[in-house]
């Protein structure tokens, strides 16, 4: 009996605490108690330490819920802040519509422009200046170039086509002459230089100037040839150390290819050298290229004639002005001197006594 009082009054004791606990003020709940894991293991550890762990896990899940809603945020005030920034007001343009509306103009004007004056050269290069046919007038035109040949024309026979063995140029390649414009307004008084008219020119005063180089040691016949060219070496190698009487100078046909020019002549004239005679009667082909708005030699070829008659000039313009008519050529004077005096001697000698 005294066993179950004793029962009785620590049940009422304890349902005593407990409801004077539930009457008084709540308090802070309390943190969960977790349960060391035992060294043997049991279900009810086993349980123990799931809850434990699950507990533990869902604070960083929070965590992490937490940081993605932030993520959002900043990005949202991110995306509100480049809003704002491209409403910004857009920058003028640098030119204006009126500019750029003139700009094309003037374009336009600047490319009307360029194809009239191609238009304008190509019609211009287009209209060719033929040769002269005439091969008289152009002689005549150019005979202020001679002072020491006695004799120049033309000679219809002197063609490249009879002559195919020529080592200074291919005969068969070379061509007439298509435009004769050398240079628009380079010629005397403002007219235009022609090709023709400087070759026929350059080769006269070359000829004539070599006379006065060799009697006169002129050195103004190397103005018509290239310096350094084959022509200037083959004027000190023609008739050195020698006198020289130039008689006739017959000039031919015209040619080129590409910008190299021929003249072919025949040329007879005589040669004295410690009182011998050595007369000539050559062809030559001389080689002219262009130099600004006249032609110069670059070389010639010499080819000895054989023996025949002269050349038939087709009614030559003229001789040279300074040489007499009727001259006669070195050597020939003392022999028709001597030949006159012997017969002055035999006319006046005194018929004998009978």
């Amino acid at each position: 009996m005294s066993n179950q009082k004793k029962r009785e009054t620590g049940s009422s004791d304890v349902s005593a605490a407990t409801s004077s606990s539930s009457s008084a003020t709540p308090q802070e709940p309390q943190r969960p108690v977790v349960i060391a894991r035992p060294v043997s293991g049991s279900s009810s550890s086993g349980a123990a330490g799931k809850t434990s762990k699950t507990a533990s896990r869902k604070p960083s899940s929070k965590k992490s819920a937490n940081k993605k809603i932030r993520k959002r945020t900043t990005s949202g005030s991110g995306a509100s802040s480049d809003s704002k920034s491209n409403r910004q007001p857009a920058r003028k343009p640098r030119f204006s519509r009126k500019q750029i509306i003139l700009l094309l103009i003037a374009l336009v004007v600047i490319f009307d422009v360029v194809i009239l004056t191609i238009g304008y050269l190509s019609n211009k290069n287009s209209v060719k200046t033929p040769a002269n046919t005439d091969p008289i007038a152009l002689i005549q035109s150019q005979m202020s170039n001679n002072k020491t040949i006695a004799e120049i024309g033309h000679d219809s026979a002197l063609i490249f086509a009879n002559y195919p063995d020529l080592t200074i140029a291919n005969a068969a390649s070379l061509k007439p002459i298509e435009n004769n414009l050398l240079k628009s307004g380079g010629g005397p008084d403002g007219k235009d230089s022609l090709y023709d008219e400087q070759i026929v020119g350059r080769v006269l005063k070359f000829n004539s100037d070599w006379v006065d180089y060799l009697n006169k040691s002129s050195q103004t016949v190397f103005e018509s040839v290239q310096e350094n060219s084959p022509a200037q070496t083959k004027i000190a190698e023609l008739g050195a150390g020698s006198l020289v009487a130039y008689h006739r100078l017959a000039i031919g046909e015209i040619r080129h290819t590409g910008k190299n020019y021929y003249l072919i002549t025949r040329a007879s004239y005589t040669l004295t050298k410690d009182g011998q005679l050595d007369i000539h009667d050559d062809i030559f082909v001389y080689k002219l290229v262009a130099q600004g708005t006249t032609m110069l030699i670059v070389d010639f070829e010499q080819i000895p004639v054989n023996a025949g008659p002269e050349p038939a000039l087709d009614e030559q313009p003229t001789g040279s002005d300074s040489a007499e008519p009727g001259a006669t050529e070195p050597g020939a004077t003392d022999e028709s001197a001597g030949q006159g005096a012997e017969e002055g001697t035999e006319e006046s000698a005194p018929e004998p006594e009978a």
